[in-house]
């Protein structure tokens, strides 16, 4: 089964009203089911853009990296063709010549959500994260996102249940 796209603003907007709302797949006032922000990976130095790395057929991390300083931090496990559960994390980032400052201000995992730093590598039209759990290397996400996709927001245990949840504002 191959992944449906990553559509960030489509996920966050569903994510606004409520876990498990059915997405069109685009974004907000986009009815044409692209995903927003930035596919060349441009401005910003080339982080300003869309980044995709899928793990296994069903899992992927999509990151968007935004001129503003805002990201959405998207894990989806694809359930059907039709349906995907997702973690997400909304914040705020900074970044010098080697690493991003994280800085998270909502999530759909409750608990504390302190500031982290990733190191990263720009290079090829890949941006490659070291984080405290491994390393990911990500693409510009250039597809179409899907559509009439029915998506439940929550968290992962450790053991790879999902309990679906709300994104909701987080503190430190």
């Amino acid at each position: 089964m191959k992944l449906v796209s990553f559509a960030p603003l489509a996920l966050v907007a569903a994510c606004a009203s409520s876990a498990g709302t059915p997405t069109g797949g685009g974004a907000a006032g986009d009815a044409g089911g692209k995903s927003g922000g930035s596919r060349d990976a441009s401005s910003d130095g080339g982080l300003d853009s869309l980044w995709m790395v899928q793990q296994t057929s069903t899992k992927a991390t999509g990151l968007a990296l935004r001129g503003d300083g805002s990201y959405e931090l998207i894990v989806m496990d694809q359930t059907s063709a039709t349906a995907a559960e997702a973690s997400v994390e909304l914040g705020t980032f900074l970044k010098d010549a080697t690493q991003i400052r994280f800085t998270p201000l909502q999530a759909s995992c409750g608990g504390p959500h302190p500031a982290y730093v990733d190191n990263y590598i720009l290079a090829s039209g890949s941006l490659t994260l070291a984080t405290s759990t491994g390393v990911l290397v990500f693409s510009v996400d250039s597809a179409d996102a899907a559509t009439n996709v029915t998506l439940a927001t929550g968290c992962f245990a450790g053991d790879g249940t999902f309990t679906v949840a709300a994104v909701a504002p987080v503190t430190p």
